[in-house]
């Protein structure tokens, strides 16, 4: 969460690749650092079982010693292999995880409950989730296969091995090399041996998937953000915009959605906007509020330009009411508040702000307990709005904003 606030711009939000990337860090970010903790320790322990044991077998047969330590060397190589395959695959699937996800929503979440009865959509998104969720569960098993078939070649040698040791050892009883009492000694010897061994094996695969976590979780920290956010000018009123010769495409698109947008506006002037749809109206107003930089050309406040103003500070000089408008499940005032939290707790002014916009819900409530209304079906107590209630609650957002408006509707 403290990341995504660093990403100030929209790029990272609209790649797939990074909603790929946060599924994974987000689905395991409860126990994949605990699992670092808890299987190094272990992998340290039985590491420190298995030398303890090789030296105290070492001391009858160093070169038994040395063939249960070898065998350890494929069954290793060949499990961090697969446990490799094993993350890529889960990689691979997050996208497919996220599809079901959201076929889950679908199906589950009061803003598609409308239409998927009125279409009768239900067995679309469950066959859907099914064919998918049978897909993630083929790739698993292939992987899962492969474990097994390791696993038991693995043991198969090792237990080789280990008759060869004992019965080398029954063999030198019997010739008088060693006394019977050592046999306890090496079935001991062998028997933890064997049981780390497999057990550090596991242990040590599970700690590589870790750790593979851990580079996608460290990467993750040093993505970049994709505006430029080195301007310390405190911004202050606006007297004039500017757009100098502006194009734009998104990222990973040739397509212009801007291309030489060239024109100045003033303190006090009222503009309109007006185009088809995709014309490139809400780009526009996502370059201004600096959601996105110019591809060429530039933004100029004031004379100068964008990037040399404080960022926080120059948002600041604006309110936007989006087409797409957030709906949070808080109570009134928050979601009011929601574009000056600084002045979260002025009631006169929220009540301005919530009259000037018309809100008033249910004429039976005094505006203070109004405000207090927990708003969102998913609360015992909470209360849905109907399209037009949320959008003036956008509306107040706007007015209770202290700065100039700019409404992009």
């Amino acid at each position: 969460m403290n990341k995504t606030k660093e990403l100030q711009g929209l790029a990272n939000f609209e790649d797939a690749d990074f909603y790929d990337q946060v599924q994974v860090i987000n689905s395991q970010s409860s126990w994949q650092p605990v699992n670092l903790i808890v299987f190094g320790t272990s992998v340290i322990s039985s590491s420190i079982t298995i030398i303890s044991m090789g030296v105290l077998l070492s001391a009858y047969n160093p070169l038994i010693a040395l063939l249960i330590l070898i065998s350890m060397i494929p069954e290793s190589l060949v499990s961090y292999r697969v446990q490799q395959e094993a993350f890529e695959t889960m990689v691979d699937a997050s996208s497919d995880a996220r599809k079901m996800q959201y076929d889950s929503q679908a199906v589950l979440n009061k803003d598609f409950s409308k239409e998927i009865r009125l279409f009768n959509a239900f067995d679309f998104f469950i066959k859907r989730y099914q064919e998918i969720f049978w897909q993630i569960h083929h790739a698993v098993n292939k992987t899962r296969a492969k474990k097994m078939i390791v696993a038991l070649i693995s043991m198969s040698i090792s237990s080789v091995i280990c008759v060869f040791a004992l019965l080398w050892f029954v063999l030198s009883i019997q010739a008088g090399r060693f006394r019977v009492g050592a046999l306890l000694t090496l079935t001991s010897a062998i028997g933890y041996i064997a049981e780390n061994i497999f057990s550090m094996i596991e242990d040590s695969s599970l700690l590589y998937n870790t750790l593979l976590y851990m580079e996608k979780y460290f990467n993750f920290l040093k993505s970049s953000d994709t505006i430029e956010k080195t301007g310390r000018i405190k911004a202050g009123d606006i007297k004039r915009i500017a757009f100098r010769h502006v194009s734009f495409a998104y990222p990973n698109s040739k397509r212009l959605a801007l291309n030489d947008v060239d024109f100045e506006v003033s303190a006090g002037q009222k503009i309109a906007i007006v185009g088809e749809n995709g014309s490139g109206k809400t780009t526009l107003i996502k370059l201004l509020l600096r959601f996105y930089d110019p591809s060429q050309g530039h933004l100029q406040l004031n004379g100068q330009a964008v990037q040399d103003f404080d960022l926080v500070s120059y948002r600041a000089l604006f309110s936007a009411v989006f087409q797409d408008f957030a709906k949070f499940s808080l109570t009134v005032k928050d979601n009011i508040a929601m574009s000056d939290l600084n002045r979260r707790n002025d009631r006169a002014a929220l009540v301005k702000a919530m009259s000037a916009s018309g809100f008033a819900p249910n004429k039976g409530l005094s505006q203070n307990k109004l405000l207090n209304i927990q708003l969102g079906k998913e609360y015992a107590d909470g209360t849905e709005l109907s399209g037009g209630e949320w959008q003036k609650i956008s509306f107040s957002q706007r007015d209770f904003c202290r700065s100039k408006n700019l409404d992009s509707r």
